[in-house]
């Protein structure tokens, strides 16, 4: 008699337990809203970025890493120009101001990387002409006097940049790839896969914020690319794990409150199960660039 008054409080309350813990976990507010709800122009990972909970966790994360960058710049500007200079520009990239690409041109010129030097006082020249000052003329000037052919001879030092960025990547040396990565892109700012590769440097390197942050600029600068569905994907994935979901909005969260009826050993095995990050099958390597 026991045993049935037993099995009918499981048929009854198990259901009814479910229920009540599914409701409880749609019911508590989320920090970031849906993606349907901020913009219905872009796909819904895209639009997201732009919601004032994640742009607030971006913004944060973006000031951190300026901070350090610029930092190590600035201690490295002296002893080692050249690694001074993909540092800055690196900064650049990730969204300083024309300041820091003054500094990263100037330490290119420092350490004899002339048709680099060039090419970033000229962007400078174009992105900020408000700085233009007749140094700055100087400068350009007297690099094209002493360089021979120097447009052409830039996309030629870039290629051996995005050379060396392909073969640290495959060494496994991320930090290099991202830093010759980022002064191609700004030697040749059209280049927009460039985006695309250093985002994937970062990701493989772990670093989930600056990898969700390039995508973005990405999926931005290039909108019509043939890359966007894959970048879409990461972008879904990093975001998890730079950005994770309050608690309560968590998968395994609710499924732990979902099958609390079943008991504790199914709500660990969906604790264990969902809140592994799943990363598309590919290894997610660079793209070829095209000129």
């Amino acid at each position: 008699m026991d045993s049935d008054r037993a099995l009918l409080l499981i048929r009854f309350v198990g259901p009814l337990v479910v229920w009540l813990g599914c409701g409880v976990a749609a019911a508590l507010p989320a920090t970031v809203p849906p993606a349907t709800q901020i913009g219905a122009m872009e796909e819904p990972e895209l639009a997201e970025a732009r919601s004032a909970a994640l742009s607030g966790h971006l913004e944060a994360s973006r000031r951190a890493v300026l901070t350090r960058l610029q930092s190590l710049g600035e201690s490295l500007y002296v002893r080692a120009p050249d690694r001074a200079a993909r540092v800055f520009v690196n900064a650049y990239v990730f969204g300083q101001g024309s300041g820091t690409l003054l500094r990263a041109a100037e330490s290119c010129q420092r350490a004899g990387m002339n048709y680099e030097a060039l090419a970033l006082f000229q962007h400078l020249a174009r992105v900020a002409p408000a700085v233009l000052s007749a140094d700055l003329e100087q400068r350009i000037s007297g690099l094209r006097a002493r360089l021979e052919d120097d447009e052409a001879n830039i996309v030629l030092v870039a290629k051996e940049h995005i050379n060396a960025a392909d073969q640290s990547f495959l060494a496994g040396d991320f930090v290099t790839s991202w830093e010759e990565l980022s002064l191609v892109y700004v030697m040749l700012p059209q280049l927009h896969r460039l985006l695309f590769n250093m985002a994937q440097s970062y990701r493989r390197a772990g670093r989930s914020a600056e990898a969700y942050a390039t995508y973005v600029q990405f999926l931005r600068a290039d909108p019509q690319s043939e890359l966007r569905q894959e970048a879409l994907g990461y972008l879904r994935e990093v975001r998890l794990v730079a950005f994770p979901p309050p608690l309560h909005r968590r998968p395994w969260f609710i499924g732990l409150l979902g099958t609390a009826s079943a008991g504790i050993l199914a709500g660990i095995i969906t604790i264990v199960v969902t809140n592994v990050p799943r990363y598309p099958d590919v290894q997610g390597g660079i793209q070829p660039i095209r000129f």
